[in-house]
């Protein structure tokens, strides 16, 4: 320490000598608490977490885990971003327009022919994925079994075999209101009259939304 300050003051005598300005400034002066001076000085050690810049301590800046990543969080507690007011944020990481709203379709609205422990079938289609409801009400209150069966699985029901697929079936009602998801593709809306003193017809509806 000795032999820099004798270093400094050499070098300030010498400048005085010949008429030049230092334009060095020290530690104190560059109000510097890290770094090193002009002359060469330590002005001070950051803290192992921190590093310094222009003379200042400060932490580094937190690591970047999003990784592409536009909006949501990031898996460390920190977010990417946030989507406009207008769009949802996938679980990819990246913002999306939301799908427009499904239309809704009547596909039929009709009454059955007059049944006597007998079935009919209604047959239809939708063009691609969609939610088909329907409603069914028998005329009289007599009871019937209803389902959405695929035209080969109808065949079976209606001819009193067993192991056909059916949705959203009902057994054994007078009315009922009811739905499902269903692929694209052809469909039987089912009937079977289970009253075994009179005949009865049931009034339906049938919607699809995609």
């Amino acid at each position: 320490m000795i032999i820099a300050r004798l270093a400094w003051l050499v070098a300030v005598v010498g400048l005085l000598a010949t008429g030049c300005t230092d334009e060095r400034k020290t530690c104190r002066q560059l109000a510097w608490s890290c770094g090193i001076d002009d002359y060469n000085q330590s002005c001070g050690l950051c803290p192992g977490n921190q590093a310094c810049e222009h003379g200042t301590c400060a932490a580094p800046p937190p690591q970047n885990y999003c990784g592409g990543r536009v909006c949501g969080d990031d898996g460390h507690g920190r977010s990417c971003g946030t989507c406009p007011a207008s769009m949802t944020c996938l679980p990819s990481g990246y913002c999306s327009a939301p799908p427009p709203s499904p239309t809704v379709h009547t596909v039929a609205f009709r009454v059955s022919p007059p049944l006597f422990w007998s079935s009919y079938g209604f047959s239809f289609s939708v063009p691609a994925q969609a939610f088909v409801a329907y409603d069914a009400l028998s005329t009289a209150g007599d009871t019937f079994n209803v389902g959405i069966f695929t035209p080969s699985d109808w065949a079976v029901y209606a001819n009193g075999g067993s192991g056909a697929e059916v949705w959203a079936p009902h057994y054994k009602t007078s009315i009922v209101t009811d739905g499902t998801s269903l692929p694209a593709g052809d469909y039987v809306l089912g009937f079977v009259c289970t009253n075994l003193l009179e005949r009865c017809a049931v009034r339906f509806s049938i919607s699809a939304s995609y």
